[in-house]
């Protein structure tokens, strides 16, 4: 049985729980010159990655759309990954090496909300603010609103800022509202975990035909028009 991750089958939802250390953000393009599926990318000593897809990325140059920091610089070529583009969210979930957060109101790698260390990432999308009732409008205000309208597979970012877990978190059925998945995410919280309260919070990145994930327990993509990504979030140590 893996130590360093749990992964969990939620009745088509598959997460991956691991520690905010455990994670790694990883630029695809940067390793490969080119978009990959994360089941045929293998890190620098030839290991195959565990995690999932990760920032809203232009599918014309894969350019991302979000903020993707890994020890305090952007994880794309050049620049890629330095802002949260308008329509992608406005929001970060980050680990300085002691405390995992999300913050709103991030839309450059200039901000002061993003760690600067060796061993700290912050990864962009869009606040799911899961206790507020009017997370509707919040979510229009910074994602693209015909986002709330379509149906697709989602992915996210579930955290718990106490216990300094992520919750890599993910469907591939296509017929998912934002809605649905956001209350997917709140009954597994207090289903499973048995909890409630802003200590908990989660952030939506990109899903669509760019939903994915795979560690040794499962291998899971969209089934139509699946698509190969330039960004992952990725475990450290897989064991």
């Amino acid at each position: 049985m893996a130590t360093n991750y749990t992964y969990i089958d939620y009745g088509g939802y598959h997460i991956i729980k691991t520690k905010a250390s455990n994670i790694r953000l990883v630029s695809l393009n940067r390793q490969y010159g080119e978009n990959k599926y994360i089941r045929d990318a293998k890190d620098a000593l030839g290991k195959p990655y565990y995690g999932m897809n990760a920032s809203f990325f232009n599918t014309s140059n894969s350019d991302l759309c979000n903020i993707a920091y890994q020890d305090g610089k952007p994880v794309g070529p050049g620049t890629q990954g330095s802002t949260n583009a308008s329509g992608c969210g406005a929001s970060i979930v980050c680990w300085n090496k002691s405390k995992l957060k999300l913050y709103d109101g991030v839309t450059s790698g200039s901000s002061s909300y993003i760690p600067t260390l060796r061993g700290t990432w912050a990864q962009g999308g869009i606040n799911l603010n899961l206790w507020d009732t009017n997370w509707e409008n919040k979510f229009k205000e910074h994602g693209d609103p015909g986002l709330l309208d379509g149906i697709s597979a989602r992915t996210g970012i579930l955290i718990n800022t106490n216990s300094n877990e992520v919750y890599l978190f993910m469907t591939p059925a296509i017929n998912q509202t934002v809605a649905d998945y956001r209350n997917a995410v709140i009954n597994y919280i207090k289903y499973f975990e048995k909890s409630s309260g802003t200590k908990w919070q989660a952030m939506l990145t990109d899903g669509g035909a760019s939903a994915q994930m795979v560690c040794a327990d499962v291998d899971v993509q969209v089934l139509l028009k699946n698509r190969p990504v330039p960004q992952i979030i990725a475990l450290k140590d897989t064991n």
